[in-house]
């Protein structure tokens, strides 16, 4: 058998796991995941019952999205996020109260309650995205945070398929009110375990002097870096990409909603099962995006997986088979997770260290500004029906990102031509200068 130390040694994630407590804390991570793709599902599925109205679902969507993009974008102080990320293990708590009192007014309060409940959950959900990294590098030593952050990733991915599909089972079986019940029990369950894990740091930290020494330094955030964004094409290339797909993200959700209630005769709840496959897409990626970049163009990947995600999206929109809808979001899946790994890496191949945080967290505003977006188009267009709005989303998507790929290439090659006519200008400068001739 292979014991802790053994198995720490080979599996990235040993020395987080084998660590007392360890068990509890990433368990609760997974469940407040969880936890928070039921409470949605089952807001969004409340919203069709009572409208039945592709707009309800995109300005619901809009209320969720909003305060994690004004977040991003203005950023919070040093010392808020430090007094955020302390009190992050109190919030999913206070989230948990929140489904609680949306079960009681699951019917009585109907539309306007839901959006001022949804609103007061996004601002929480935020607050708790905001500070996430601070949050668990409270829990690990810096050292090891590395990977502290890949493992909350990977439970993030595992949840989008336990939480939909969860919400679908739960829904179909008991109901909007029990759906809503199951996602502040899980949340409630999280903080328990979150709160109550003991001794996670002394294991982390037991046998490795080095964690005392060699501990890697935190760069603090000081907001998105546009400027580095707007002043290299590939990276201004992958935040259009970025955007694009979380425009798309939402197109895709709407679509969904309308797709399984008008014509493939479900329910709202298939909402949750239908994500759940695009969520075991993402398990599957991403595959070694190094070794492909080595052979194909990070600018030509992003470009394809922004065409690819538009047509998945058109194609849905458009189809009336369950099996083309399946197998589109499980191919939705794939590009989705590999996409990010291309943005992912690319932004810390052409980023300074201390510069790397500010950077990520542009593509991530320029993903959930998309989000935004797309939302907004489908309030103010919803009129022209749902397959129209979300194949202008598609073309505009495909457009945006050709535009600046073809003017990125531009630049780098007149950028290209200027060098090499400037190399040539001093060698002939040099050789007439050596021959006596006038320069």
């Amino acid at each position: 058998m292979t014991g802790p130390r053994q198995r720490a040694a080979w599996h990235p994630f040993g020395p987080l796991l084998d660590a007392p407590g360890a068990g509890g804390l990433w368990a609760g991570r997974l469940m407040e995941r969880s936890g928070d793709w039921i409470l949605l599902i089952a807001a969004l599925a409340l919203a069709w019952d009572l409208t039945a109205d592709p707009a309800v679902v995109a300005v619901l969507i809009l209320v969720r999205i909003l305060p994690r993009a004004v977040l991003l974008i203005i950023g919070l102080p040093a010392e808020a996020r430090r007094i955020a990320a302390k009190l992050f293990f109190l919030i999913t708590p206070m989230r948990a109260v929140l489904a609680a009192g949306l079960v009681l007014l699951a019917d009585a309060g109907g539309l306007p309650w839901l959006l001022a409940a949804v609103a007061a959950n996004a601002v929480l959900w935020a607050l708790a995205d905001a500070v996430r990294v601070e949050s668990v590098a409270l829990l690990v030593p810096r050292l090891v945070l590395g990977r502290a952050v890949l493992l909350d990733a990977t439970t993030e991915r595992i949840a989008i398929v336990l939480g939909p599909a969860s919400a679908w089972l739960i829904l179909t079986i008991s109901g909007v009110q029990a759906a809503l019940a199951a996602a502040g029990l899980l949340l409630a369950a999280a903080s328990v375990l979150v709160l109550g894990r003991t001794g996670l740091v002394a294991g982390l930290r037991a046998g490795s002097a080095a964690s005392a020494t060699g501990r890697e330094d935190i760069h603090p955030a000081r907001g998105p870096a546009w400027d580095l964004v707007k002043a290299h094409p590939t990276l201004t290339l992958m935040a259009a990409g970025s955007f694009a797909a979380g425009a798309l993200c939402t197109s895709l959700i709407i679509v969904l909603m309308v797709v399984t209630t008008e014509r493939l005769g479900g329910q709202a709840s298939w909402l949750g099962w239908l994500l759940a496959v695009v969520g075991l897409g993402t398990l599957i990626g991403p595959v070694a995006m190094i070794r492909v970049l080595a052979h194909v163009t990070a600018q030509l990947l992003i470009a394809a997986a922004v065409i690819m995600t538009a047509a998945g999206v058109v194609v849905i929109g458009l189809t009336s088979s369950l099996l083309v809808v399946l197998i589109s979001l499980f191919a939705l899946g794939l590009v989705a997770v590999n996409a990010g790994a291309i943005v992912a890496t690319v932004t810390r191949r052409l980023t300074a260290a201390d510069r790397l945080a500010d950077t990520s967290r542009a593509m991530l505003s320029a993903s959930v500004c998309g989000q935004a977006t797309g939302a907004l188009v489908f309030v103010a267009t919803t009129s022209r029906g749902v397959a129209d709005v979300s194949l202008i989303l598609s073309a505009a998507s495909v457009v945006l990102v050709g535009a600046i790929l073809i003017a990125g290439r531009a630049a780098v090659e007149s950028s290209t031509v200027v060098r090499q006519d400037g190399a040539g200008r001093d060698k002939t400068s040099a050789d007439g200068a050596a021959h006596g001739r006038p320069t």
